[in-house]
């Protein structure tokens, strides 16, 4: 728990400094649904080539409180080949919210179970909204590779052994895949240090 405390600190500041006038201010006064859909798109697509899904392991104020939900003693499911496949869930979700502009009203929903459902969730598997539902993770997944900023391995000092993806809570299958929220757990696991936060 101590070191994942600055990440925390962070997550914590992020659902602090979040409230629905930032974004109208962001958003500016001539809120036509054109400059809306340029600005929302745009400043997503300048965080994802940034920072990729470093957005979620440090700045999403939900993906804090489900680790935090994640940390009181209950029974755990593991990652698996199951949880592996349905990670690609969270991509059929961003392509219903896109298409929720023509096609679909998905307004009506309850989102007050849905949420409450999912906090549930998280008290037995890990992160499980992140993994499985969430359209901007997997929007942000998407530009993990170019990202500017990621987690990075040193080939030279890499032995192969594997413990960086068997500490891993998400469903990665290499440091730095399209699952990666830059968490740090591989870094720390490993032992010959070949792994580092970097551009």
């Amino acid at each position: 728990m101590v070191k994942d405390f600055k990440r925390w600190t962070t997550q914590l500041a992020a659902t602090v400094l979040y409230n629905g006038r930032g974004a109208a201010n962001l958003l500016g006064a001539d809120m036509t649904w054109k400059n809306v859909c340029l600005r929302v798109w745009g400043l997503l697509f300048l965080c994802a080539l940034f920072l990729g899904r470093m957005i979620c392991g440090w700045l999403c104020p939900f993906g804090w409180v489900q680790e935090l939900l994640d940390k009181l003693p209950m029974l755990k499911l593991s990652k698996n080949k199951i949880t592996y496949y349905l990670s690609y869930f969270k991509y059929v979700v961003l392509l219903l919210f896109a298409c929720d502009l023509y096609f679909f009203d998905l307004h009506g929903l309850d989102w007050r179970w849905i949420i409450g459902l999912l906090a549930a969730a998280a008290l037995f598997i890990y992160r499980p909204f992140c993994r499985f539902f969430c359209p901007l993770g997997a929007f942000y997944s998407l530009f993990n590779r170019i990202a500017v900023f990621g987690m990075q391995v040193d080939s030279r000092k890499c032995t192969a052994c594997q413990r960086c993806v068997r500490s891993c809570l998400m469903d990665c299958k290499r440091v730095g895949d399209r699952e990666c929220i830059v968490c740090g757990k591989c870094r720390q696991s490993c032992p010959t240090e070949a792994i580092s936060l970097g551009c």
